[in-house]
């Protein structure tokens, strides 16, 4: 929120394309050795909506998980969801058609790992009146990110394409522009600490509170 406050206050987006090619994250960033992208791409964030919506997931998810489980936990599960983010989004922008200097920006991958891993720890719980656990709710919104990943048409995987295809065309071409496989990244990292980590149990000790 602060750098993007910043970059508003001092000219907006438009003004400070350099802070964006620096920092947001790019194939042609990180083959020149900006390896600090694969983080800082979090930092940033393309306009008021976008950055409104990912500080009220952020405060409100990452609130219940540091409720639950501390401060550590949730800054690792953050971080970790970030970077696996990022690694997933750049394997796709790697075998896809997308354009070489293409930016990822945005903290809603890791805001998908806290999510992620918030219902899997709580994965007994149920909603929509006990018909859903949290856990299956998770697995779904697991499964349609990477369905979604793999449907951009950009990557030209066969049956996948035509299904991309069909979906610009119903519900316009915004749907791939946003990063499905960022997402999908984050939550398998979020996925990954619930089922394996080293606090994947309930005793608060574990937590590192």
């Amino acid at each position: 929120m602060l750098v993007h406050t910043a970059l508003f206050l001092s000219g907006g987006v438009d003004q400070h394309i350099e802070v964006y090619d620096e920092l947001g994250l790019s194939l042609l960033g990180l083959k020149s050795g900006k390896l600090w992208q694969c983080f800082s791409y979090a930092t940033l964030h393309g306009s008021w909506y976008h950055l409104g919506v990912n500080l009220i997931l952020l405060v409100t998810i990452g609130g219940k998980v540091q409720g639950l489980f501390g401060r550590r936990v949730t800054f690792t599960v953050l971080c970790s969801s970030i970077l696996l983010g990022a690694i997933f989004h750049c394997v796709i922008e790697y075998f896809g058609r997308h354009a070489v200097g293409s930016l990822l920006i945005g903290i809603s991958g890791g805001v998908m790992g806290l999510l992620i891993f918030l219902c899997f720890r709580m994965r007994d719980v149920r909603i929509f009146g006990g018909r859903l656990g949290l856990g299956y709710l998770a697995y779904g919104l697991l499964l349609s990110e990477a369905g979604l990943a793999l449907m951009d048409p950009a990557l030209g995987l066969p049956g996948f394409e035509q299904i991309g295809v069909g979906l610009s065309q119903l519900m316009g071409g915004s749907v791939f522009k946003i990063a499905h496989a960022c997402h999908f990244g984050g939550g398998l990292a979020g996925w990954l600490w619930a089922r394996y980590g080293a606090f994947s149990t309930w005793n608060e000790k574990a937590f590192g509170r």
